[in-house]
């Protein structure tokens, strides 16, 4: 859950994800079921590509498809009072 929430640049906005695989669930975090990932590049890289590499690799070793949807949801607003 954590390397997809980064690799989508999520990082204050985890609720927006939906319908994650059973490796990435709540309940396997819970239960400390995990995986160790080791990458390393052979030059240093930006952390915007290095965020591109991680999503390669979600998509390649565990088969990780994603979409973009719309989806209405509860938000609240803060405003400014007339008084300040």
């Amino acid at each position: 859950r954590k390397l997809i929430v980064w690799a989508w640049h999520l990082d204050m906005e985890d609720y927006r994800l939906a319908g994650l695989p059973s490796w990435a669930s709540e309940t396997a975090a819970r239960s400390n079921i995990g995986y160790d990932v080791e990458a390393r590049t052979s030059s240093p890289v930006s952390e915007d590509t290095c965020r591109l590499m991680l999503r390669s690799l979600l998509v390649d070793r565990f088969h990780l498809t994603t979409h973009e949807e719309e989806r209405t949801v509860d938000a609240y607003s803060m405003i400014i009072a007339k008084k300040g």
